[in-house]
């Protein structure tokens, strides 16, 4: 990602970024670390609706956002991909009936993405496990 300051590289996470200075006259490697939270910018592609409750991944240096409740209050059962190199979102097509879930959560292991539990309903809680 390309920015102003001369002498930065950013290190992001969709919307925080830890920015890393160079210092050439520092004599602890010459890396100083600062912490700042900053709006990545510009995104392309087809970005998922605003949503809370959802839960992100990180698979192969791309991150993946599903499920969790959208500005309307409607459940989500959608996969978004969001490729940093690229600074760019995508909409996963799947195969198969997607749980519509809320404050679920996540894990990747070994190239599959696992869902468990989560809320079917404001008064009806999961204990099912999914694996994509």
């Amino acid at each position: 990602m390309k920015t102003d300051r001369l002498g930065y590289s950013q290190i992001g996470i969709i919307s925080c970024i830890k920015n890393m200075r160079i210092d050439p006259l520092n004599l602890n490697g010459g890396v100083i670390v600062t912490m700042e939270w900053t709006e990545i910018d510009k995104v392309e592609g087809n970005i998922p609706s605003r949503r809370y409750g959802h839960t992100m991944v990180a698979y192969n240096r791309n991150f993946y956002v599903y499920g969790g409740y959208d500005d309307f209050g409607y459940k989500c059962n959608d996969l978004y991909e969001y490729r940093l190199a690229l600074n760019c979102w995508k909409k996963i097509a799947t195969l198969g009936e997607a749980p519509e879930r809320y404050h679920h959560t996540a894990v990747v292991h070994e190239g599959s993405m696992y869902l468990f539990g989560g809320s079917v309903t404001d008064t009806t809680m999961a204990s099912a496990l999914y694996e994509y």
